[in-house]
């Protein structure tokens, strides 16, 4: 399939149960019709629901969008742009009516030679069920249901008096088929679709005018979008704006979809991270990553490859493979400490590449680790570079002569990877808002990109009431906002939800501070086990990232790009080393054993240590004080982490 720009629908009327005059029934085909068991001749007559990714239902909701957005949108419609709605309106299902004659004597059935999508039976009708009137009450085709889509997308009073579609109007209130057209909910006023014009390609909004409004221009009803500056400014949400319609495209690989599911794994090739040694903490890039075969236990197993260097082969430097999450942090968790040959703190300027290594090796500098320092200086490289990957076939429309803008896929910023479709925290005096990325721009003339996205914030849900429907947040967001709901109810707290503050916000990369991780995910780890319990006890359910540094804390160096995610590590990792895209485990060695694979059932206690009881020559650093540079708002520290007695590499 092609690149779709998707469109959701906020609002639905769809009934999944209806009354009846004596009970309530489904809202479906009877039961009697869903059984596909064939008479004694071959003869079958039923229907089935059909599934999201099938032909038929992919084909009704890419016709939908397509209608939806040229009605709108009207002469500024451009045929070759594509949409697709993310799913019918709730509780609105298509099933697929399916007759097969029986078959005459000496027919084996093997000839076929019915061509309609999705199969080849003699018969393929799908019906969109749903309607509030019942089962009897169905669509037989986009066409059919089109008007009543325009009305749940437009009308804002919810009355099916405004709805045009033949199952909501009366027989003989219906115009001539020739003149009906679908009307919105200003009974005779178009709906008008308010494009900014430079971002057209990014995002349509719906504005409507209530049936009430006088026939003139209404600034408060006719807001474009705003373009935010580079740190946008917040307001403070009380009810909830009118949704616009998203434009997050379909996951175009593996890698995109697993990252924007919930509870998938939570780290992704190429990152920066931190990685359990067992009695110490290094840092290294992720390379690979896989469940692990022929286990019981969804086990998730990492390949790190650490940091160094340049030209380091000792045993450490091996590549590491971790079976637990809980012995990853994110590179954003914690902040290195100072070097550990200590005449190179003192030398300004210093970075990986400009470092005298034979020296610092032969001891020219004083004691140290030099494959410790090759990591810390190699990572603090990382945290001010980028990499945009994966480039989109569609190219924004010239704005001038010789001018055009370049759209990505994801890009590798700092010491993570970040996706389209990724929420990521920005820089703002709350630290609960949201940044949902929708598109990754880079003009070709000029340095720089830009990101373009909605705006959330976590707003608390009003005494008595229930909070909206969250069938249109990111379902990384939703489920996680579940599980919050459930920890903060159960101590006796509010609920709270994502509210859309801002459509279509255009930012640069410097008010970005790091991708978004799940509170439900993410801290158990950063707590322990004591912590947490602690934690879901009190209903504590503050946003992840106010345990999570900025990106950027170490330094306002300029963003430097490089061409590929692995030029940015250079020499801190080996000649040869590759990011191995998808989830495939890699081919198991002869010797090794099905136990090698580690029991990770029980909870890892492995945690970073209080600098206070670090103890050993394995440690070699001194972490006393090693947060006193922390911003406010953030935990910086590696050290007042509790832990088991781990140190630092």
């Amino acid at each position: 399939m092609g690149e779709f720009h998707v469109l959701y629908i906020r609002r639905s009327d769809g009934k999944l149960e209806v009354r009846s005059k004596k009970s309530s029934e489904r809202n479906e085909p009877p039961a009697s019709q869903l059984n596909s068991t064939p008479d004694k001749d071959g003869a079958a007559d039923f229907y089935r629901p059909l599934a999201y990714d099938e032909v038929k239902h992919l084909d009704w909701r890419r016709k939908l969008g397509g209608m939806l957005v040229r009605e709108l949108q009207g002469d500024a419609w451009r045929a070759e742009k594509g949409y697709i709605l993310h799913d019918f309106p709730e509780n609105y299902r298509l099933f697929e009516h399916i007759k097969i004659k029986a078959k005459k004597d000496g027919e084996d059935g093997a000839k076929n030679t019915k061509t309609h999508a999705g199969g080849g039976h003699d018969r393929q009708d799908a019906y969109l069920y749903g309607h509030p009137q019942g089962r009897k009450k169905r669509f037989r085709s986009p066409a059919d249901f089109f008007p009543h889509l325009l009305w749940l997308a437009t009308d804002e009073t919810g009355n099916t008096d405004n709805c045009s579609c033949k199952l909501c109007v009366p027989e003989e209130l219906q115009k001539p088929a020739e003149d009906a057209k679908a009307q919105d909910g200003a009974k005779g006023l178009k709906p008008q679709l308010v494009v900014k014009k430079e971002d057209m390609e990014s995002t349509v909004e719906i504005v409507v005018r209530k049936p009430s409004a006088p026939i003139t221009h209404n600034p408060s009803q006719m807001k474009a979008p705003v373009s935010a500056s580079a740190t946008p400014s917040i307001p403070t949400p009380s009810v909830p704006p009118s949704m616009p319609l998203s434009t997050l495209p379909l996951p175009r690989n593996q890698d995109q979809e697993l990252d924007l599911k919930y509870n998938a794994f939570m780290f992704r090739q190429g990152e920066l991270l931190w990685f359990d040694r067992s009695s110490a903490w290094g840092l290294g890039v992720l390379v690979r990553r896989y469940n692990v075969p022929d286990q019981n236990t969804n086990i998730r197993a990492y390949v790190v490859q650490p940091l160094s260097y340049p030209a380091d082969h000792h045993e450490r430097t091996f590549q590491v493979t971790v079976f637990s999450e809980s012995s990853l942090r994110p590179w954003l968790a914690w902040s290195a400490p100072p070097l550990t040959t200590a005449a190179l703190n003192s030398i300004q300027g210093l970075t990986y590449n400009s470092a005298d290594w034979p020296g610092i090796i032969a001891g020219k500098f004083g004691p140290g680790d030099s494959s410790v320092d090759g990591s810390i200086l190699a990572a603090r490289a990382i945290d001010s570079s980028y990499t945009l990957f994966e480039q989109l076939p569609f190219q924004q429309a010239n704005r001038e002569p010789g001018v055009e803008d370049r759209s990505w896929n994801g890009i590798f910023f700092g010491g993570e990877k970040v996706w389209i479709g990724d929420p990521l925290r920005i820089k703002s005096q709350d630290l609960n808002n949201l940044f949902v990325l929708s598109q990754i721009i880079e003009r070709a003339n000029t340095p720089g990109v830009y990101l373009i996205g909605n705006l959330y914030t976590c707003s608390i849900v009003a005494k008595g009431h229930q909070p909206p429907s969250d069938r249109n947040i990111l379902p990384r967001m939703r489920e996680d906002m579940r599980v919050r709901n459930s920890i903060a109810n159960g101590a006796g707290r509010p609920s709270t939800f994502w509210n859309l503050v801002q459509a279509n916000c255009k930012i640069d990369l410097g008010s970005i501070v790091g991708r978004w991780y799940e509170f439900s995910l993410i801290m158990p780890i950063l707590d322990g086990a004591d912590n947490w319990n602690m934690r879901v006890q009190s209903g504590d359910v503050k946003e992840a990232g106010i345990s999570l540094n900025p990106r950027g804390h170490y330094s306002n160096q300029p963003f430097t790009r490089y061409p590929s995610r692995l030029s940015a590590f250079g020499n801190a990792v080996p000649q040869g080393t590759q990011l191995v895209e998808g989830i495939e485990p890699p081919p198991l060695p002869e010797e090794t054993q099905v136990n090698d694979y580690p029991d990770v059932s029980a909870s890892h206690d492995a945690l970073m240590h209080d600098a206070s009881l670090a103890v050993g020559v394995d440690d070699f650093l001194n972490l006393d004080g090693a947060d006193q540079d922390a911003l406010p708002g953030y935990v910086h520290g590696y050290g007042g982490q509790g832990g088991n007695g781990h140190g630092f590499f």
